[in-house]
């Protein structure tokens, strides 16, 4: 495996918080082959740095936690998709995703259209 590439893509990730590009695009901001930069995403989802969320997103794991702390941060026990968009700026392709990730993480539980705060919830 391409170590440096794999830190440089790690990076760019992080630095490109969310909305995150493609891999396809990361390709080309990185000036990199696709095919490669595609198996390195695979790695990175592996070591747990990167996430794939619905509709083959992919974010950094980093991203993911700071717009948690984002959250958190609001003292609120609930959101939902329009409150996410809302106060961290996302479009619905994004803000449904990274709710359901944060389900997915216990962070949060799902009740109707709020995702409700969870003891796991803690950063």
């Amino acid at each position: 495996m391409n170590e440096p590439l794999l830190d440089r893509l790690a990076a760019h990730y992080e630095a490109a918080g969310i909305p995150a590009p493609a891999p396809k695009q990361a390709a080309r901001e990185l000036g990199e082959n696709p095919a490669i930069v595609e198996g390195v995403v695979r790695r990175l989802v592996q070591e747990k740095r990167l996430v794939v969320l619905r509709n083959d997103l992919v974010a950094s794991t980093a991203a993911l936690e700071t717009l948690w702390r984002k959250l958190l941060a609001s003292e609120r026990e609930s959101f939902t998709a329009r409150d996410v968009k809302q106060r961290l700026g996302l479009t619905s392709r994004w803000a449904i995703p990274v709710l359901e990730h944060f389900d997915a993480q216990g962070w949060t539980r799902r009740e109707g259209a709020e995702h409700r705060r969870t003891a796991g919830g803690m950063l």
